[in-house]
């Protein structure tokens, strides 16, 4: 049987464990991973590194930027999900990442098409 090893994920600042290995059929070996479930994702989605994510975290002191409520950071492996925590927040017209805010406010600037004027005028609407 072969031994499955797994790593630290390649990117610089990352002390997550690597994703676990899988046998590749087709191919006939075993798939080592370099990067770590979350670099994976967010690399795939934004273009950014765990590292990366969390600097812009720091640089909000994790909270919010519009509810001001602490954000969650999200360990590694944690499948439970709340409405406090840490998610990217990118433009979906130019894909450009915003910055860290909560998942509620993500899903309500998401829901508004990201479009400043429809965010306006519900500002209005509010008032």
């Amino acid at each position: 049987m072969v031994e499955r090893k797994y790593h630290i994920c390649h990117n610089s600042g990352c002390k997550n464990i690597t994703r676990e290995p899988k046998f590749g059929k087709s191919k006939g070996y075993w798939i080592h991973y370099r990067d770590c479930h979350t670099c994976a994702n967010l690399k795939t989605n934004y273009g950014i590194t765990t590292p990366e994510r969390d600097a812009l975290g720091e640089s909000v002191n994790w909270t919010c930027v519009i509810c001001e409520t602490p954000l969650r950071r999200v360990p590694e492996g944690d499948k439970t999900r709340t409405k406090y925590d840490a998610v990217v927040d990118h433009c979906h017209h130019t894909g450009k990442v915003r910055g860290v805010i909560c998942a509620t406010c993500n899903r309500g600037i998401g829901l508004l098409n990201d479009n400043y004027e429809t965010l306006k005028r519900a500002m209005e609407y509010l008032k």
